[in-house]
């Protein structure tokens, strides 16, 4: 997929981009699925930008804030969300192993979300060897998906996980 050149990616102590695409979807039901993640021919393109990408150098919860809002309304079925997306990044050493995503969904439409489940996308390549060996897991009592090379590669560990009680 072209698209997937854009940005540099995640990369952990200098192990190069580990992450082919990612993404955001919620669903309704079987037919209503709001989404900007390839399919089996091209990419879906449910979400249309409502505030572009930038970075808040205003906001001080972080040492990088960036932040952006999109909705669903370029969706065959839309459900009427609309979600900030912010991103925080910290340049200590103690906290430059990881970001933090929110997302704040908002109901724009008229019809009640109960039943409208949001989830998380992520395609790990973590190493570029020719045997790729990547595992997945999952800890149920972190909230916490990961993946792991192992062919021994790459020796870090890439992953999602929830962070607040109503994920």
């Amino acid at each position: 997929f072209p698209d997937n050149e854009q940005g540099d990616g995640v990369s952990l102590h200098g192990s190069g981009s580990a992450l082919f695409e990612a993404g955001v979807m919620f669903s309704g039901s079987i037919n209503q699925v709001s989404d900007a993640i390839r399919n089996v021919a091209s990419v879906d393109k449910d979400f249309r930008v409502v505030v572009p990408v930038y970075e808040d150098f205003q906001d001080q919860r972080a040492d990088m804030v960036v932040k952006g809002v999109f909705d669903d309304m370029s969706a065959a079925s839309p459900m009427g969300i609309e979600v900030t997306q912010e991103v925080f990044g910290w340049s200590r050493v103690e906290r430059r192993n990881f970001l933090i995503l929110q997302y704040i969904v908002e109901n724009q439409g008229q019809n009640n979300l109960l039943g409208v489940y949001a989830s998380m996308f992520a395609d790990w390549d973590i190493t570029t060897s020719l045997v790729n060996r990547n595992a997945a897991n999952y800890n149920q009592q972190l909230s916490l998906a990961f993946t792991e090379d192992l062919s021994g590669f790459n020796p870090n560990k890439y992953g999602v996980a929830v962070l607040s009680e109503d994920g």
